[in-house]
């Protein structure tokens, strides 16, 4: 047997070569692209919740002008006080369940306040 005849294996691609048929530019565009996705959806979900509290400022805001409340309306106010008080999150830690108990307490202030 001569070395003619045996067929030989085709190369291996070089590993430079190999790596420019990898999507990993298109992949890190898109990483990219998402980042900015969820930045965007961060900003405006920060600018709805401090409309809502907003909102509820104002409502309160209203309500402590008359010196004569009716007691429903300050049993409503100390209410409204302890839902503030008893929420407890860990900012520190990011978590989406401490962001729905701010939407929870939101959506409670909100229900009061519109019985005004």
């Amino acid at each position: 047997m001569t070395l003619r005849n045996v067929k030989s294996t085709p190369k291996t691609k070089s590993k430079s070569r190999a790596r420019g048929h990898l999507p990993t530019k298109p992949l890190l565009d898109e990483l990219e692209r998402l980042r900015g996705i969820s930045r965007a959806i961060v900003a405006r979900y920060v600018d709805d919740i401090e409309n809502d509290i907003s909102k509820i400022a104002d409502a309160v805001s209203d309500q402590s002008t008359g010196k004569n409340l009716p007691q429903d309306r300050v049993a409503d106010l100390r209410d409204m006080l302890m839902l503030l008080r008893g929420l407890e999150v860990k900012p520190a830690k990011g978590r989406r369940r401490d962001l729905k108990k701010v939407e929870n307490t939101l959506e409670e202030l909100a229900s009061i306040s519109e019985r005004w």
